[in-house]
């Protein structure tokens, strides 16, 4: 995102905290736009990791993420949402992207209402 006055990054439904790491770019948007809008519950800064510039090809950066706390809310959620592995890479998915490939399940057609009625009526 490139950050502009008026960026906005829509944030979690649900409580959480930040992490904010600050490089060389001198900005105070995570904290005092985005968090805010957010609405988090706490803020937490942190040193900014030494590969990150190497990453993303700058030191001019902030690195941010928002996490939940409390870890039997973070289970719920994991444990609510579909599990499969994905048909593309392989990888275990957690709810309908892959986090690696951004592959989402395949659609499949489904069977015409009659084979529905017959599976129906004789099961």
């Amino acid at each position: 995102v490139r950050i502009t006055p008026e960026a906005a990054l829509p944030g979690p439904e649900f409580g959480t905290w930040m992490l904010v790491a600050k490089g060389q770019l001198q900005s105070d948007w995570v904290t005092g736009t985005l968090a805010p809008s957010w609405k988090v519950q706490g803020l937490r800064e942190i040193p900014l990791p030494a590969e990150s510039p190497g990453w993303w090809g700058t030191g001019k950066m902030i690195e941010f993420c928002s996490y939940l706390p409390d870890l039997s809310v973070l289970y719920q959620l994991v444990t609510s949402v579909r599990r499969t592995r994905c048909h593309w890479c392989g990888i275990d998915v957690i709810g309908d992207r892959c986090v690696f490939c951004s592959a989402t399940p395949p659609v499949h057609d489904s069977p015409p209402l009659k084979q529905l009625e017959n599976r129906t009526a004789v099961g």
